[in-house]
């Protein structure tokens, strides 16, 4: 085919006419291959000659009854030659032999005007479209529905009843359904969620090779570990399951020939036609990791997995040992120095694995300062307390200094475990002169700071440690990182990054802990001290910051007045003017909408311009230009609801307690002769009639941040209003909208 298609783009006309006759009276069957040659015609502009051909091999097809096959070339033809003679006759002739039996066809063609459209291409599309829609096939709505199961299929109106996931029972257009849903197979995850629910969940213990295979077929055959785990996990295996079923589930996949398994965190998992076996599988897995530091650690996972296959696991493991072995010469110091700790573990369950005298930890972690250097390169967090064991024992230099410049470097779990030896070994004077230097000086040694305060907030610090209050601790992290921030402007660095992001982890680890316990703990002026800081750091993300002043707020709701030295303290919420609040009902009501405009909407629109632009002289046609100015108007308002969504900000619990008046609170008002009650919500929820108001709106936020008792106007209106009590609202809310 490749010789054919070099004929057709050299124009070499009397030797592909040659090599075609002998190809074809062979009988060769390959039709996607012939077209494939064909289009050689096609690039070198010759479309005449091409469709020629193109119509031969559709008559030859077609003489041979092979229907399906014929159908290739013709929908080539429709695109690059259709006025060729043949081409009608030759679909007409197809359909009717594909479908004599079927009462649709006659009506199919009727409305695919096939028989009579000058436009054979889109009739051609039309009329395939029909026919691909039957009763039971599946469906999957491209932006919300889910899956679907045609129930119902109207050949007069040309359309189709589907129950979706998110809409039973909705009729569309065959063409409109193929805007916007794509066909689905029966047997992939998708289809069975759908209406076979019970039968992925039986799987899931019966036959987990089986479920992998159904969610990748969902996948097109190859996805990454994380999206099968995310598709999974929701509705079929409980996520506190999870580690424990993969794990499992892992082990099997190596033993199937039609599954093939990548190495790393979240491999890629596909689905091939190969058949290795397992030591061969993994032999293929270690080829394909790409640094040193991962194929180390891929025999630090074999050495567990290997003990499951009592036939071939030996095999597998002394296979990949030997490998390593054969590449250590060119690893770094690091990594050879976890391949001499693992190779050890290995022999230890398989004595048959050979370790070479130059692979024991002692030969490789001879060199002091080299080791120290490559510490955080070792991929394997013990071995690194192992190699400075090695050195500790070889005596060449003072251990206690040793072990202090580890801890000085900062290298997080190396640095505890010094700690911990240091304190077991009665020098706990050493170690608090040297935490106490560590925060006195904490800009000059950021990473050693963090390891300090992961530590000791982990409860990991060693008896008899010096630890900071949390006051401390929270004031510095964000000093630190604003520091941190400023220096990694000025020069980029990968471990200044490194420490920005650690210490982000830190204000934001157990849903903000830290900034919870630090005010919890804290006097008036040490509360107020840590907002001020908080507020005026211009290092931390906008979102990170105001998650962390929300947990203030929670904490003590005090600190949302804000005082300065223009104006006494006012009573004014502290609410991000970029974020658009809203509760999960709200959020999920504006995407709805959004989906609509985009996914039925503007589609319909699209085909009434179409539909309008068929009439002719577009100059004086009022339905193309109304088509236009409604197809416009859709996609700013989608535009306009895309932007918000971007902002949204899901509000779980009230801003607050209730002793102010806040987003999630009711309200009971009075003016002297009207008592009204409205709960506070977003934009997204008000329905003032049902006693819902959005703190957006004028009284909404005349209100804001006002006490019981207090009183107020709204701009631009004479009534005064006072706040006779504030209660939760949210809850309320939440609980009638989930009921």
């Amino acid at each position: 085919m490749k010789q054919l298609r070099e004929h057709a783009e050299r124009g070499r006309v009397q030797l592909f006419d040659a090599l075609w006759s002998e190809v074809t009276e062979a009988g060769h069957d390959d039709v996607h291959a012939l077209v494939t040659a064909i289009g050689g015609w096609e690039t070198v502009g010759n479309f005449g000659k091409a469709g020629e051909l193109l119509s031969t091999l559709a008559n030859r097809l077609v003489e041979h009854q092979r229907f399906d096959h014929a159908l290739v070339p013709l929908r080539r033809m429709a695109d690059i030659a259709p006025k060729e003679r043949f081409l009608r006759y030759g679909l007409l002739t197809i359909f009717n032999c594909l479908y004599k039996d079927d009462p649709r066809l006659p009506i199919y063609l009727r409305h695919s005007a096939l028989e009579e459209s000058l436009d054979i291409k889109s009739s051609l599309a039309k009329i395939e479209t029909y026919f691909a829609y039957d009763v039971g096939r599946y469906v999957h709505h491209l932006t919300g529905w889910g899956a679907g199961r045609i129930v119902d299929v109207d050949a007069e109106n040309v359309s189709v009843l589907v129950d979706f996931h998110e809409k039973k029972s909705h009729r569309l257009t065959m063409e409109m359904a193929r805007r916007i849903c794509d066909f689905i197979e029966a047997n992939e995850l998708r289809a069975m969620r759908l209406d076979r629910i019970e039968q992925l969940r039986a799987m899931v213990e019966d036959d987990p090779v089986e479920l992998i295979r159904v969610a990748l077929r969902s996948k097109r055959g190859k996805s990454p570990l994380k999206d099968i785990k995310e598709r999974l996990t929701d509705g079929i295996i409980p996520g506190s399951d999870w580690s424990k079923w993969w794990t499992k589930a892992k082990v099997r996949l190596k033993s199937v020939p039609d599954i093939t398994l990548a190495p790393g965190t979240n491999p890629v998992v596909e689905l091939t036609a190969g058949t290795r076996n397992y030591p061969e599988n993994c032999l293929r897995d270690l080829r394909m990791l790409d640094g040193d530091g991962k194929r180390v650690k891929y025999l630090r996972d074999l050495i567990k997995e290997a003990q499951t296959h009592e036939t071939d696991g030996e095999i597998a493991l002394k296979g990949v040992a030997a490998l390593l072995v054969a590449e250590a010469p060119i690893m770094s110091l690091g990594s050879r120095i976890s391949l001499a700790c693992l190779l050890r573990d290995a022999k230890a369950v398989y004595p048959s694995v050979e370790v070479p005298e130059s692979l024991t930890l002692a030969q490789v972690a001879t060199d002091q300062a080299a080791v120290l250097v490559a510490l955080p390169s070792i991929p394997v967090v013990s071995h690194r307390i192992e190699a400075l064991r090695v050195l500790r024992e070889r005596g060449v230099r003072d251990w206690q200094d040793l072990y202090k410049e580890v801890i000085l470097r900062g290298e997080s779990e190396t640095a505890e475990e010094c700690l911990s030896d240091l304190t077991r070994s009665g020098k706990t004077e050493f170690v608090n002169s040297l935490v106490d230097a560590i925060v006195a000086r904490y800009r000059d040694f950021p990473m050693a700071f963090t390891a300090l305060v992961k530590a000791q907030l982990s409860d990991r610090l060693p008896e008899g440690i010096h630890r900071l209050p949390k006051t401390v601790i929270l004031e510095r992290v964000l000093h630190l990182h604003d520091a941190v921030w400023r220096r990694d402007l000025r020069n980029p660095d990968s471990e200044l990054k490194r420490a920005l992001k650690i210490l982000e982890g830190i204000l934001t680890s157990k849903n903000f802990e830290l900034v919870r316990d630090a005010i919890a703990t804290s006097t008036e002026p040490e509360g107020t001290n840590l907002a001020t800081v908080l507020r005026s750091n211009r290092s931390i993300s906008e979102d990170i910051q105001n998650k962390s002043f929300a947990a203030m707020l929670r904490t003590r709701p005090s600190l949302g007045r804000i005082t300065t030295e223009e104006a006494p303290e006012t009573d004014l919420v502290a609410l991000d003017p970029n974020v658009l609040y809203t509760t999960e009902v709200g959020l999920a009501r504006r995407q709805r909408e959004y989906e609509h405009i985009s996914s039925v909407e503007l589609p319909e629109a699209a085909a009434d311009k179409g539909r309008a632009a068929e009439q002719g002289d577009l100059s004086e046609n009022f339905a193309y230009t109304a088509a236009i100015e409604k197809m416009g108007q859709l996609s700013r308002k989608a535009e306009e609801i895309a932007s918000e969504l971007s902002k949204a900000r899901i509000v779980n619990e009230p801003l607050t307690d209730f002793d102010r008046v806040t987003i999630g609170a009711k309200v009971a008002l009075s003016d002297g002769e009207r008592k009204i009650a409205y709960t506070i919500l977003g934009p997204w929820e008000a329905d003032p009639e049902h006693g819902i108001l959005s703190y957006q709106s004028p009284l909404g936020r005349a209100m804001l941040g006002k006490e019981v008792g207090a009183t107020f106007n709204v701009e631009g209106n004479a009534t005064q209003w006072k706040v006779d009590a504030i209660a939760d609202g949210l809850a309320a809310f939440l609980s009638r909208s989930n009921s």
